[in-house]
């Protein structure tokens, strides 16, 4: 079984994929810092990077799982993500390092302080993230979460694509919040949500979950 991937050195060609183009509650746009990026193990072997974001006005989005390789050591799609950080952050390699962040407590069921281990680089530095809200059903009960679609950055808004291709002005964003909408598992209900809004700061943004779901039930595949 593989172990949390604790170093990574940046791919730009995966980078370029994103953007071509709390609980934070709502499909759109925000700017804030990433409080809490934590490499993560699923039973079935697959690692990622599970993230807590908090927005400018202190609201937040929890357990942002990004999958970047499977059990059988194939990458997956978040690996993009990943890279795309890494290139906005200007990261060419980042390791783990023990840290105290808010994280939830199963036993304490509350936020607490703990020492775990991170990937420091990509934290408390400001960060657009285009989130998406995704509805599923599990053993019969409806759920939500967020998810992380992409990200940009918050000086020029350029999508990491555009900040690789030199693009003279950023437009890829605009585009892609006007258009996303909200996400459905197939099979369930498929009706659209209204247009998102880009939020530099969303006031009326509540935490995305308080108790998590176990992140096994979270991998694509």
């Amino acid at each position: 079984m593989n172990a949390p991937m604790n170093s990574y050195s940046r791919n730009d060609s995966n980078a370029a994929k994103i953007g071509g183009t709390g609980r934070v509650n709502a499909t759109g746009g925000y700017e804030g810092t990433i409080t809490r990026a934590e490499p993560i193990l699923a039973d079935s072997g697959a690692v990622g990077i599970e993230f807590d974001f908090k927005t400018l006005d202190g609201a937040t989005a929890s357990f942002l799982s990004v999958w970047t390789q499977n059990g059988a050591g194939k990458e997956l799609s978040g690996r993009r993500i990943v890279d795309a950080l890494m290139l906005l952050f200007r990261i060419k390699d980042m390791g783990t390092a023990l840290a105290v962040v808010e994280k939830w407590d199963k036993v304490a069921r509350a936020v607490t302080k703990q020492r775990v281990e991170v990937f420091p680089d990509l934290m408390g530095k400001p960060i657009g993230l285009v989130l998406q809200k995704e509805h599923s059903v599990y053993l019969g009960e409806a759920k939500e979460k967020m998810i992380i679609y992409g990200c940009y950055d918050v000086q020029s808004r350029k999508t990491p694509k555009e900040i690789l291709e030199r693009a003279p002005k950023a437009v890829a964003l605009d585009t892609i919040l006007a258009s996303l909408k909200d996400k459905y598992e197939k099979g369930g209900q498929q009706q659209q949500s209204s247009r998102p809004a880009h939020h530099g700061g969303h006031s009326g943004a509540r935490p995305a979950s308080e108790v998590p779901s176990h992140f096994d039930d979270e991998i694509p595949f």
